[in-house]
């Protein structure tokens, strides 16, 4: 099994609400809840708690990003253990 840490995110769907389910490259496919970590975006990045904006994600240098300058972005390790504190 590959450390959480080297691991890449090779594509993501959407699924419901601020859930997506999230791939890796070694196989591994994780249901991603992201409702909590987009609670607390505050300020210019609250406007990613809005569905349609939440739904606008990339999969960009093998992680999730928002934004055109990658405004939000979780590393594919946190994504992984699916650990957001």
């Amino acid at each position: 099994m590959k450390s959480a840490k080297t691991c890449r995110v090779t594509q993501a769907k959407y699924l419901s609400g601020y859930t997506l389910q999230v791939y890796f490259d070694d196989g591994t496919v994780r249901e991603v809840d992201f409702s909590a970590p987009f609670s607390r975006l505050k300020g210019y990045y609250a406007q990613y708690q809005n569905l349609e904006k939440f739904k606008s994600f990339r999969v960009e240098n093998d992680t999730l990003t928002w934004g055109e300058n990658w405004d939000v972005i979780f590393p594919a390790w946190k994504l992984y253990d699916n650990n957001f504190a």
